[in-house]
């Protein structure tokens, strides 16, 4: 045994000094110096687990040698052993020798070495250094195997500096370590990041008699690389070849990773260059570290250059191969390339592992296609394949970020049940949904339950949060959890820098976010253009240019110009355009190149909307008050709902025991109990128990009998009513006026408002005295049958009569106005009860906000929206409902969101009606997918989807032509007990025979019946247009004479299609006919059913009925469609009547003035005798022309109107 040198110890502590802090230690200066168990005691892990070493896996067949006769010897022991520790059956290895040591078996030190590795690769390094204890105290030595076995079990254990320690102890001790020692330290340092280190350990061996191999320099030189160092690893390679050691595979493979992940692509290509004419044997290994670096950085041709040259060199692409190419396709964002990779590792034999799933499901997810992302997991569990923490957290995120948050909870089940835990990325994808969702509550509750779980957030579970309750309206929590992160100094990116700022400016606390900007300078984080930006544009809203100037100033100081992004034409609206400092930057800025687009992170109009402004009154604290008003009004709609629980639970059963009380009820009581019931609509109980009470001796009060009275109007028998009325009449009393007011509401709920203004001449010529709930009731039920002027009557007579109006008369009369389109006469109305003296409250606001808003009348809308809230009046949701619908109608659905936004901000939570208004816009302008986000979104913040919810996705996903999707959401609203309405029907319906899928229509038909919704006249008219258009003209007939049986009116639209479907089938006579019977009869026609029947005229070479029946139209002024005109010129064109066609061609470019027919153009074809077939595109039309364009446009919305522009051309 060679004698260490006693300087040893302290030369490799001085060597070591960067990770030998704890080296020091006074723990082993007595190792081995006196007995085993002082040893033991001052080794760094407690030796007094109490731990079971029974094993927990079935008994192994091996056990019965152990039993043999003769026994087996000591090595053929150690043999069974060893085979169960390869098999890493480590307890059992455990188990079979504590039993044999029972029994009398004396182990060798081989079989003690086997023991130590199975209690290092356990983790029980306690009784792994007991074992060598016993070595010792035995009076034996331990040979370098063992001594190997303990180092590396320390260091797989992730406790490498105990390792040093044991090794510095070994060698102060005389032990001879050899290359394995060594290796097995330096591969330890190397691992946990400590290169440095390892680097002086192989210094050290140099000077000792066991010297450095290719496998511990191969060691430190991926060690290097991995951590960036390719020039160090390099130079270390340079050294190795120096002292003779010859560089194998495994160097090259690490230098071209690391010099691939630094893109030094020529030399990498030089190092494999370099392989190959050394002869070196190639592996698949160093073909996937060149793929994977490739695709890595986007660069996938070259990735499959890589791949080809794997088969050329008749290597086989293993799993690792295919993965690389499938994460690099997916990283292009190209999916489907991907699969494609997949299938073809599939069929040349490579099996899929979990990594290759998660990819892909990763890539899915991120292109928003989570069906097939689902699609695969479910696959992958099929193939017995457990999935790991990636693929459950791709997954979870790509459902959160489609809007599936439901399905989440099942999944973080599953993983806890597979033996994944959620990971803080589990935890921040949830956060992440949960802040976007607005569902801030939820997202403080999980943060709380990641620490309760011992899990450390990192800086995006801070970031996230923050910029959540920021966005959500709760600053205060934001800046509380950010100065904590301060307070302990925790290193904060200037990402959270940015998102703390930008909720700071979004409260207008624009003094807190300047001084942080100055604290991020302090902290050496330095702000980027975002920082800025954020700030600029707050300062500029709050008209602090100055400040925004310099703070400009500072940007373009600071950055690198490529990369400020500045809105100059923001800045040039809100600062003197004249003034040179903003000049000059608009030169600096003009010379930057705008490498990327940013969406602005604040919603900044610049537009008529003039919403802005809005905005600017909601942050300057406009809505104060309106929390307290929603709190308050929250208290009162419980209050309610516990009162109408409590009613609900009256029975009629327990309220008929009332009449059998003793005492018994006053008649005050009964009347109560009976309002009670008459207030849940149950009417005809109310009837039922009065009539009970009466045949027992109690006599109504006139309180009594105007619930009666009221019950009867809502049942619609008005007799019945009038007949009470008659009674108290007859016993020579007088109503009061609530029995008036019950029975004129009576008759206009029951659509007699005449019978209701009769009545009133009779009671004022009586001498009744009405009030102003008499006039309302009179005047609401004019404005609703759109007797607006009669309204407005009354409301005149009204003041003459009682002196005065009230803000409910006049706001009804304004909403009946506007909804008729008059809104200027009912602003004029809004005036006049403002000179009156009566305050307008919310419910005029919104009719007058509806009206404008249906007259695209923005400004003026918005006008009134900032007017209540400088009135300080109380925003509901009704009055967002109505701009948000507004919006959207005219397809203008970012500023729809933005309204949306609005609510949430101010407190307000958007109902069902919201929800249905947004989807409905998301279908017009057809992005029907978006639109079931909405619909998501709803049912996750606890609204419930209504009969028009499903409605609307069905209608909309029919127009789209997916009507598999509509059957299942179809299918969906009738599991939740939701009846189809006649809308839902209909729209399926028209999906089903668009699509080709008549024969499923019979059924619905019948269900509509079932369902109380017999089919209407939209749904005959879609029916006859699939039978027309499928030629189908008999089966059309005989729906037609369907429609007339069962007393249905036909409207236009039947006539119309058929028509068409009669002339394009080859049965003028029959089209005629009825054409005929409609002028007969004085049908109204319009120029597209005179188009039409022209059309079928022409088709069949009637031109000279076509022309009079043209006539015919021109005669009750009804004007023809340039098309009309198209349509018959171009028969005569073809006939080869051209005087005919150019004299239609002058009228029609003098009635219409259609300056995009180029008349001379034609004229001049006509004179040389072309046909109508030789001019094409309508000989000149050009359809992006201004003159009639609006009708070719209304012609071309109708399915009609396209098959006759189809024709047309023909």
């Amino acid at each position: 045994m060679v004698e260490p040198s006693k300087g040893m110890s302290s030369e490799l502590r001085l060597k070591m000094a960067s990770t030998a802090a704890r080296y020091a230690s006074p723990k082993f200066t007595l190792l081995f110096a006196t007995s085993p168990s002082s040893f033991l005691r001052s080794f760094p892990y407690s030796l007094f687990f109490h731990l079971s070493l029974h094993s927990h896996h079935p008994p192994n067949p091996n056990d019965s040698l152990l039993h043999m006769r003769p026994p087996p010897s000591i090595l053929q022991i150690n043999m069974i052993l060893g085979s169960i520790a390869k098999k890493k059956l480590y307890p059992t290895a455990i188990s079979i020798w504590k039993r044999e040591r029972s029994r009398g078996f004396k182990p060798s030190l081989s079989t003690l070495n086997i023991v130590i590795n199975c209690y290092c690769h356990m983790g029980h390094l306690a009784f792994a250094f007991s074992i060598l204890g016993n070595i010792l105290k035995n009076g034996n030595q331990p040979d370098v195997i063992t001594l190997n076995t303990l180092i590396k079990g320390l260091c797989i254990n992730n406790k490498v500096e105990e390792a040093l320690d044991f090794y510095d102890h070994l060698m102060a001790k005389g032990f001879q370590l050899d290359e394995v020692s060594y290796g097995t330290l330096i591969n330890g340092l190397c691992k946990t990041g400590q290169i440095r280190a390892a680097i002086k350990l192989l210094q050290l061996m140099k000077g000792r008699v066991v010297k450095p191999n290719v496998v511990l320099y191969n060691s430190i030189i991926d060690g290097l690389c991995k951590v960036g160092l390719v020039d160090e690893a390099r130079d270390l390679c340079d050294e190795m070849i120096k002292g003779g050691i010859t560089p194998d595979i495994v160097t090259y493979s690490s230098l071209i990773h690391g010099l691939s992940s630094k893109s030094e692509w020529n030399e990498a290509i030089g190092l494999l260059n370099e392989i190959v004419l050394k002869d070196i044997n190639l592996d698949i290994f160093i073909f996937n570290i060149l793929i994977d670096a490739f695709c890595k950085e986007g660069r996938i041709i070259e990735a499959q250059a890589i791949y080809a040259m794997i088969i050329k060199c008749g290597q086989k692409p293993d799993v690792v191969t295919y993965n690389s190419l499938m994460d690099g396709y997916c990283l292009i964002k190209n999916v489907d390339e991907s699969m494609e990779v997949f299938s073809k590792m599939v069929k040349c034999g490579s099996k899929p592992n979990v990594v290759s799933y998660s990819i892909l499901i990763n890539g899915y997810c991120k292109m928003k296609r989570v069906d097939v992302a689902m699609n695969l997991f479910k696959e992958m569990r099929c193939k017995s394949l457990v999935p790991n923490t990636i693929t459950y957290n791709s997954l979870i995120d790509g459902l959160c970020k489609s809007g599936r948050i439901l399905y989440v909870q099942d999944l973080i089940h599953e993983m806890r049940d597979n033996g994944h835990p959620p990971s803080i990325v589990t935890y921040n994808i949830l956060l992440d949904a949960f802040c976007k969702r607005q569902l801030l509550d939820e997202a403080i509750a999980l943060y709380r339950q990641i620490d309760d779980q011992g899990i450390e957030p990192n800086l995006c579970t801070y970031s996230t949060l923050i910029d959540g309750l920021c966005k959500g309206g709760r600053l205060d929590t934001a800046k509380k959890i950010f100065q904590n992160l301060l307070i302990n100094d925790y290193r904060l990116n200037v990402w959270t820098y940015n998102i703390m700022i930008n909720g700071l400016c979004r409260e207008g606390c624009f003094d807190e976010a300047i001084n942080l900007l100055s604290k991020m300078k302090e902290n050496d984080s330095l702000p980027d253009t975002i920082t800025y930006e954020i700030l600029i544009r707050a300062l500029l809203e709050k008209g602090e240019n100055e400040k925004a100037k310099t703070l400009l100033h500072e940007m373009v100081a600071r950055a690198d110009k490529k990369k400020v992004i500045a809105d100059v034409k923001m800045h040039e609206q809100m600062v003197d355009r004249d003034d040179q400092d903003w000049k000059h930057l608009r030169r600096l800025v003009a010379e930057a190149t705008m490498a990327t687009t940013r969406k602005s992170l604040i919603l900044h109009f610049c537009t008529a909307l003039s919403v802005s402004h809005l905005i600017v009154e909601i942050r300057m604290g406009r809505f104060v008050n309106f929390g307290a008003t929603c709190s308050h009004s929250s208290e009162i709609k419980a209050s309610w709902k516990a009162m109408t629980m409590k009613l609900k639970m009256l029975s009629k059963s327990t309220a008929a025991s009332l009449l059998h009380m003793r005492p018994q009820p006053s008649i005050l009581q009964i009347s109560k109990v009976l309002g009670s019931i008459t207030k849940k609509r149950h009417y005809p109980t109310t009837i039922s128990l009065w009539k009970r009470a009466q045949s027992c001796g109690f006599t109504p009060c006139s309180f009594t009998l105007n619930i009666l009275i009221n019950c009867y109007c809502h049942m619609g028998q008005l007799a019945f009513a009038f007949s009470i009325l008659g009674r108290i009449l007859k016993n020579g009393n007088q109503p009061d006026i609530t029995t008036l007011n019950t029975l004129m509401k009576g008759l206009c709920i029951n659509h007699k408002v005449g019978e209701a203004l009769d009545f009133y001449d009779l009671l004022t010529a009586k001498g009744f005295q009405l009030n102003q709930v008499s006039y309302g009731i009179l005047i609401n039920g004019l404005c609703k049958t759109g007797h607006v002027r009669a309204a407005i009557k009354l409301l005149q007579l009204m003041k003459r009569h009682i002196g005065k109006s009230d803000v409910v008369t006049y706001s009804t009369v304004i909403d009946g106005l506007c909804k008729v389109g008059l809104v200027n006469e009912a602003r004029d109305l809004y005036d006049e009860m403002i000179k009156g003296g009566i305050t307008p409250d919310i419910v005029t606001y919104s009719s007058l906000i509806h009206g404008l808003s249906s007259k695209s009348e923005w400004n003026e809308a918005i006008g009134l929206l900032n007017e209540i809230v400088l009135k300080d009046i109380n925003l509901d949701i009704f009055i967002f409902n109505i701009l948000i619908d507004a919006f959207c109608k005219e397809g203008r659905i970012i500023e729809a969101q933005a309204i949306y936004a609005m609510t949430i901000k101010c407190g307000q939570k958007p109902d069902v009606v919201t929800y249905n208004i947004l989807m409905d816009g998301y279908c017009l302008i057809k992005n029907v997918d978006e639109s079931m986000e909405v619909f998501s979104k709803m049912v996750k913040c606890g609204s419930k989807p209504n009969v028009v919810s499903y409605s609307i996705l069905i209608n909309g996903y029919c127009k789209m032509k997916r009507v598999d999707v509509a059957m299942n959401l179809f299918k969906e609203m009738r599991c939740k007990s939701l009846v189809p309405d006649t809308i839902t029907y209909n729209s399926l319906i028209d999906g089903l025979c668009k699509s080709g899928r008549i024969l499923y229509v019979q059924d619905l038909i019948h269900e509509m019946r079932d369902n109380g919704h017999p089919p209407n006249i939209v749904t005959y008219n879609i029916l006859l247009n699939a039978f027309c258009k499928r030629q189908l003209l008999d089966e059309a007939i005989a729906l037609y004479k369907q429609i007339d049986d069962q007393g249905i009116e036909p409207n236009l639209c039947t006539y119309s299609t058929l028509i068409d479907g009669l002339c394009k089938g080859g049965r003028l006579p029959i089209a005629q006919k009825i054409f005929q019977n409609l002028l007969i009869n004085g049908y109204c026609l319009d120029a597209r059913m005179y188009t039409i029947m022209i059309n079928g005229l022409c088709r069949e070479g009637c031109f000279d009925e076509a022309i009079n029946l043209l006539s015919k139209m021109k005669e009750i002024d009804c004007l023809p469609y340039s098309i009309t005109y198209e349509i018959l010129i171009r028969a005569l064109l073809e006939k080869g009547e051209n005087e005919k066609a150019k004299t239609l061609l002058h009228e029609m470019n003098a009635t219409l003035d259609c300056a995009t027919l180029d008349c001379a153009t034609l004229e001049n074809r006509i004179s040389n005798g072309r046909r109508g077939s030789e001019y094409p595109n309508g000989w000149g039309y050009h359809s992006g022309g201004k003159s009639n364009g609006r009708r070719r446009k209304d012609l071309e919305g109708t399915w009609e109107g396209a098959s006759l522009l189809n024709a047309s051309k023909v």
